[in-house]
């Protein structure tokens, strides 16, 4: 009993977490410059739209690049420029303070519980997605793995907090992609950038029962070792 109301809490704080985010919808967007193909996904619709040069965005927008397709867009305070082969929702160019990405991480924690069947009496469409979402996007992971590059160029581009967020709802998602251990040490490493050991460490264990290859095994090894160390320093 004790455990299920732990639970309801924290999906209730989720709810409220979400509903925040809706502050950062009013934010608009231009589109500066495409060469190539870029669709667009809006809200909740599951029609992709082409994007054309001039074209005011919502942060509740899905962009996605073809290959050798690129798009330049600019707001307030924002300039950003996706890449071919990536996906990006609008509403991760904002910034995050760490306690913020911390309580995002924890979410992030019962999301992957719920998928998993584990609290599967408290499954909730508007949280989970709906089946026939979920069956599509998990057909193939084509489309996590241009999400994944979309979260690489929000990192690059000092969106590092949301990006992992990002990454992790893909690992989430797309089960295939969990095992794509290029990424999963990239966003370890992001972890490790706002010194978040634990959670980098978590990351870094969970990739090495992955088998990884000698290169990225040895860049695992050193990560996990300079963690112990700065945890060390600290006892």
């Amino acid at each position: 009993m004790r455990s299920n109301n732990l639970f309801l809490t924290r999906l209730l704080t989720l709810i409220v977490f979400l509903l925040l985010q809706g502050i950062y919808t009013a934010q608009e967007f231009r589109v500066e410059r495409v060469t190539g193909t870029v669709k667009a996904q809006v809200g909740l619709s599951e029609e992709f739209i082409p994007v054309t040069e001039g074209m005011r965005l919502k942060k509740n927008t899905l962009l996605m690049t073809d290959k050798n397709a690129t798009l330049s867009l600019s707001g307030e305070g924002v300039r950003f420029i996706l890449k071919p082969q990536a996906a990006v929702n609008l509403s991760d160019l904002r910034s995050m303070t760490v306690e913020e990405l911390l309580m995002a991480l924890a979410l992030e924690e019962i999301l992957d519980a719920g998928s998993k069947g584990e609290k599967g009496n408290l499954k909730n469409t508007a949280i989970y997605g709906s089946e026939n979402e979920n069956r599509k996007r998990g057909a193939n992971s084509d489309f996590g793995v241009m999400k994944l590059n979309g979260a690489m160029l929000l990192a690059e581009n000092g969106y590092s907090e949301t990006a992992i967020i990002a990454a992790k709802d893909v690992f989430r998602r797309y089960p295939a992609t969990a095992g794509m251990t290029e990424y999963r040490i990239f966003f370890a490493k992001q972890l490790m950038k706002h010194k978040l050991w634990r959670e980098a460490l978590d990351e870094f264990t969970a990739i090495l029962k992955l088998n990884p290859g000698s290169m990225e095994k040895q860049t695992v090894n050193e990560s996990v070792e300079f963690i112990r160390q700065q945890t060390a320093t600290k006892k």
